[in-house]
């Protein structure tokens, strides 16, 4: 079987066009013929049915049933992809059982498309009959320079595939397999709803195949969603069931070898979830290989779902998760190498801050803002970071910044305990961009990560970092006490002060003060004070810090005073002295 340096087919995976993105599921077809009233016999004979299909997915990939006499009679049916675990099917029709209702309020007849399964209901009986109208098609943005060779290959593959799960019987309307094209590998699978006879299971893939021309030609990936049958095709293996030997252990030692075996000299950083090493791929790629530390209690299938969640997630202003592999309790995320470090590195050094001037450090902050956007609100998935830092933004070749670390809470999601505790310990050595509300009660929210990019842009434009939480006079922090610039000495003028006495240019970066206006520090002054307001109800979101970013005619308003004591800690714990801020990066996902 073909394979590359540090590719595992099974479990170690890696999307090599990281610049692909699918449209973010749940997608939806809601029928306009008929609908029902609240509160009629065919609303309850529905909510039966779909507490029945949900009850149902823990033991079968596949069931359908009715409820009902009559007119208010209701079919319904599901289909999880066969590489899955019972356990996740049933969390993803759990999923789209509550999904179908709100995206399809009302409708007699709707069809709902997840990641992992389709759930579909009508009140006409359909079961068993095939319906081929509406098929939606999902292509990958980054196209390939042979289209015609692909899409033979992708063809007989997926004709070859179909042949198989239509007529064999012990196939189960399922069925996956992998070709060489190239230095590549083509990765394809296909599915029929077992409710089908064979020729109509035949005739529903070959009708999706059908559609790949108009709705994805030349695409190095793509899907095709149809009301009884699914296919998708990628150069990376998105599912469990590749057939021939993995050895899963090879992953491992080409990583190893990527990184001349985790050497000390390779290494770039340490971070909450682990170190992280500098390694090239056996086409000469340089990436950034982060080896977890086994505080995930994930087990493989897990892991994997959650990272494949998290590549989807794709912005100029993210890092790139390039791939991932697991052997036994050892998991590492490999992700793009970017050659300036992360930001603390360049904006807390004397020397090499010299290389941000103004106008870049505009650029900079401008980029995470538009990162934290998407994160919140441009992507289906809300992710809310928890830990936006200095050490947590990379520079690219040019400067661009890129921000790392999120979508961690996935991945560690069993030990959820860790990060909400009311015993965790933060100190003085830890840094200083956690809210309030989430230092001192466990409380976050996406106005949280609007407080840490407001610390963020207030180190940014004045080249002075933020100490920390606990606020004592051996540990000055930004929000409170500033260094002079002349001497270096501790003054005990608050930023907010300075900026409300109209004396807020005196925190300029004395680097600045050729390339830097001083309206316009002013002014981003302003925005980073609203965002570290003490209330997060009066911070702004992140769709209105972009819009302040981008308009400078915007009126901006009065911040209230920030909080000078951010911190939480047991000054009784000898342990505690340990901990370190970056042990809680962690993010959460959420529907949007």
């Amino acid at each position: 079987m073909h394979s590359k340096p540090i590719q595992l087919l099974l479990l170690c995976t890696f999307a090599l066009f990281s610049d692909v993105v699918f449209g973010d599921p749940p997608y939806s077809i809601c029928s306009s013929s008929g609908s029902y009233v609240n509160g009629s016999s065919f609303e309850n004979n529905l909510n039966n049915l779909l507490s029945s299909l949900s009850s149902n997915a823990s033991d079968s990939k596949f069931y359908n049933t009715s409820y009902g006499i009559a007119s208010d009679r209701v079919y319904g049916l599901y289909m999880c992809l066969d590489y899955i675990s019972n356990d996740n099917c049933q969390k993803c029709i759990a999923t789209v059982t509550e999904e179908i209702v709100k995206l399809c309020p009302q409708a007699k007849e709707a069809i709902v498309w997840e990641e992992l399964c389709q759930l579909r209901y009508s009140n006409i009986n359909f079961l068993g009959s095939l319906n081929v109208t509406g098929n939606i098609g999902l292509d990958n943005v980054q196209n390939l320079t042979e289209p015609k060779k692909f899409e033979s290959a992708v063809n007989e593959t997926l004709r070859n595939l179909t042949k198989v799960a239509s007529f064999h019987v012990s196939a189960n309307m399922y069925a996956t397999g992998d070709v060489p094209f190239g230095e590549e590998t083509i990765f394809a699978l296909v599915q029929c709803t077992r409710d089908l006879t064979a020729n109509d299971c035949n005739r529903c893939l070959q009708s999706a195949i059908g559609d790949i021309p108009s709705c994805c030609y030349a695409s190095i990936g793509a899907r095709v969603l149809s009301r009884s049958c699914y296919l998708r095709y990628e150069f990376y293996a998105f599912y469990n069931g590749v057939t021939g030997p993995t050895d899963s252990s090879n992953g491992k030692k080409e990583s190893k070898m990527a990184t001349n075996n985790f050497s000390d000299l390779n290494k770039l950083g340490q971070g909450g979830f682990g170190p992280v090493y500098k390694g090239k791929l056996g086409d000469g790629k340089e990436v950034a290989i982060k080896r977890l530390s086994a505080c995930s209690e994930q087990g493989s299938e897990e892991f994997i779902n959650e990272v494949l969640l998290i590549m989807k997630l794709q912005h100029k202003n993210l890092v790139k998760l390039l791939g991932f592999c697991v052997d036994g309790e050892e998991k590492l995320l490999v992700y793009e190498f970017l050659h300036n470090g992360s930001l603390d590195v360049v904006l807390f050094d004397p020397m090499q801050r010299a290389q941000l001037d103004w106008s870049k450090r505009l650029d900079i902050i401008n980029g995470i803002a538009r990162g934290i956007l998407y994160l919140h609100e441009d992507s289906r998935l809300k992710v809310i970071h928890r830990d936006l830092k200095a050490s947590n933004v990379l520079l690219d070749y040019d400067m661009n910044a890129k921000i790392s670390d999120f979508g961690m809470a996935r991945i560690f999601s069993g030990n959820e305990g860790i990060w909400t505790s009311l015993t965790v310990a933060v100190f003085p050595n830890c840094s200083g961009y956690m809210a309030p509300e989430y230092a001192m009660e466990g409380l976050y929210s996406i106005k949280s990560d609007v407080f840490g990019f407001g610390v963020l842009l207030l180190e940014i434009i004045t080249g002075k970092r933020n100490a920390g939480f606990y606020h004592s006079k051996n540990t000055p922090s930004l929000l409170s006490y500033v260094c002079d610039m002349s001497d270096s000495e501790l003054t005990k003028r608050v930023a907010w002060s300075l900026w409300n006495e109209g004396k807020g240019i005196e925190l300029s970066d004395s680097l600045l003060y050729d390339s830097c206006p001083g309206d316009e520090f002013l002014r981003y002054m302003q925005i980073g004070l609203l965002c570290v307001q003490e209330d997060a109800y009066d911070r702004p979101t992140m769709s209105s810090v972009v819009m302040m970013l981008k308009n400078e005619s915007a009126t901006l308003g009065h911040p209230e005073k920030p909080p000078f004591s951010v911190g939480r800690f047991n000054a009784n714990d000898p342990d505690s002295q340990e901990c370190s801020v970056n042990f809680l990066t962690m993010s959460d996902i959420l529907p949007q």
